[in-house]
């Protein structure tokens, strides 16, 4: 199966989210949708959708083989998410992280 990867985002004004957006090919107007979440690693959202990183942590290959749509967003500070939370006025980055990624799960 092929998967079409986009790169998608924007969680707040001015605040782009590098992630990647895997849609099954022949998807269906409405499919099954989930995040992707990836590890405490530079490599961020790459290694959770398989393009780096470690075959283990390639969490959101597979779900796009089974016909789930993936969304797989970058944290803050790692992949290309490279911002300072504090200088954006957000408490932590685990809760800017929450903030995008409800964000994605609105997309």
């Amino acid at each position: 199966m092929r998967i079409l990867m986009l790169s998608v985002g924007e969680s707040a004004p001015g605040e782009r989210v590098p992630a990647w957006l895997l849609i099954p090919i022949g998807a269906k107007r409405r499919s099954p949708a989930m995040l992707a979440l990836h590890q405490t690693t530079d490599f961020g959202k790459d290694e959770a959708v398989g393009l780096a990183g470690l075959p283990n942590l390639h969490v959101g290959h597979e779900p796009a083989e089974r016909g789930y749509v993936v969304l797989a967003p970058d944290y803050p500070t790692l992949g290309e998410h490279r911002i300072d939370v504090y200088a954006r006025g957000w408490q932590s980055c685990s809760m800017k992280a929450v903030w995008d990624n409800i964000r994605g799960i609105d997309l």
